[in-house]
């Protein structure tokens, strides 16, 4: 019988998202908003995922753990398919989405790259937000995809992305200033009202408090849970105190493969897989 991680690890069950009896119960009844199966993904020879089943529940967080180079920001791409530029790249399997039509596959031939990457928003490790000012850099996703008819419709959807980034009173007379210009949490939190801009169903976070200090890293964890019901979240994270704090369901990747998955508390505190145990305490990383 494998050991809890809990006894070996910092993680206590205070650390774990609390919903309430509301979000409960969605969570119980959500849907997969994206299915993976089968799926199998190669860069020229090497095999980077092996045969991935995976749901992702719709409006919850999902959490990828794991090493270094295990497959999960290759998995993460795979979904708004930002490989397509990359001629060696092949796949097998596939990625299914759900929307008002129903599930489609993501690499279905008829479906059209730009608007299927129109519902998804990206956020990486690194702040980096666009070299103009707090305003443009929100209003520029909105603008391109036609979302705003004036100015004024254009000045209301910044502040609500704003709002929605918990920014909007620290921002709000600072518009006009460089993105580049702010703190570093600042930008992330950004960021994030940036990859908000277009409306996606979808964020994929890749480490986004993986250059943050604590209190930046607080405030966007904080961000999280105030959007958990109204978009999908993945997000990559090597601080597994983070993915107990801010995760609805745990997958566990090694080498490609994804050993174990899901509810974040069953996962973090009681493994099945016996490489997530190790890797959970610590053995390899």
């Amino acid at each position: 019988m494998l050991a809890d991680a809990s006894m070996h690890d910092h993680l206590s069950e205070e650390l774990f998202v609390h919903l309430n009896p509301e979000q409960e119960a969605r969570l119980a009844n959500a849907p997969a908003k994206i299915d993976v199966r089968d799926l199998n993904f190669w860069y020229g020879e090497t095999h980077a995922l092996k045969k991935i089943n995976l749901p992702i529940v719709e409006g919850a967080v999902t959490a990828f753990i794991g090493p270094s180079g295990c497959g999960k920001s290759t998995l993460l791409k795979c979904f708004n398919r930002m490989h397509d530029v990359e001629a060696d790249a092949r796949h097998t399997g596939e990625i299914l989405m759900r929307g008002p039509a129903g599930l489609m596959d993501a690499h279905d031939e008829h479906i059209d790259p730009p608007l299927l990457r129109r519902r998804f928003g990206w956020v990486a490790q690194k702040p980096n937000p666009f070299p103009s000012s707090v305003y443009d850099n929100i209003a520029y996703p909105a603008t391109l995809h036609g979302l705003t008819r004036s100015r004024r419709e254009l000045n209301d959807h910044v502040r609500e992305m704003l709002e929605a980034a918990s920014m909007w009173d620290e921002m709000k007379d600072r518009l006009h200033e460089s993105g580049a210009d702010l703190s570093g949490g600042q930008q992330q939190r950004l960021c994030i009202a940036r990859a908000l801009s277009p409306r996606p169903e979808v964020l994929l976070m890749d480490e986004p408090c993986g250059s943050l200090d604590p209190i930046s890293t607080e405030r966007v964890e904080a961000l999280i849970h105030k959007l958990r019901g109204t978009v999908t979240i993945v997000i990559i994270t090597h601080n597994m105190e983070e993915a107990a704090r801010v995760s609805d369901f745990v997958a566990f990747f090694k080498l490609g493969e994804m050993l174990e998955y899901g509810p974040a508390k069953d996962v973090l505190l009681h493994p099945k897989n016996p490489e997530c145990l190790a890797y959970l305490t610590g053995q390899f990383g």
